[in-house]
C-alpha cells in the first residue's frame, strides 16, 4: 500500500512540476523560477489535505501510525529524491565540460 501512496505523491508532486511550467508557458513568461520547488509546495499541500482527511476520520489510536504511512514516509521520499537530484544537477553546472 505504500508503493501505491508513494507513487500516488510522485503523480502530485509531477503535477506541480509540470503546472508551474505550463505556467509560464501560458503567461509567456518566468512567473515561476524554479519548477522542483513549485512540485514540492503542491505536493505538501497536498498531504495537508489528506492530513486533514484521515484526523477526521481515523480513530485517536490508529491516527499517528496512518499520518506516518500514508503521508509523512512518501513525502519525505519524494522530498528526498528532489533534493537529491537538484543538489546534483547544481554540482554539475560549474565543471568545465571536456570535448
Amino acid at each position: 500500500m505504500e508503493l501505491v501512496m508513494l507513487l500516488l505523491y510522485g503523480a502530485v508532486y509531477l503535477a506541480g512540476y509540470y503546472g508551474g511550467h505550463f505556467v509560464n508557458l501560458a503567461v509567456r513568461r518566468v512567473l515561476i523560477s524554479n519548477l522542483r520547488v513549485c512540485g514540492l509546495l503542491v505536493l505538501i499541500a497536498f498531504a495537508v489535505l489528506m492530513t486533514l482527511i484521515i484526523e477526521a476520520s481515523a480513530t485517536a489510536e490508529n491516527s499517528g501510525f496512518l499520518f506516518g504511512y500514508f503521508i509523512l514516509s512518501p513525502v519525505v521520499i519524494v522530498a528526498c529524491c528532489v533534493a537529491f537530484r537538484m543538489w546534483r544537477e547544481n554540482r554539475q553546472l560549474g565543471k568545465v565540460k571536456k570535448y
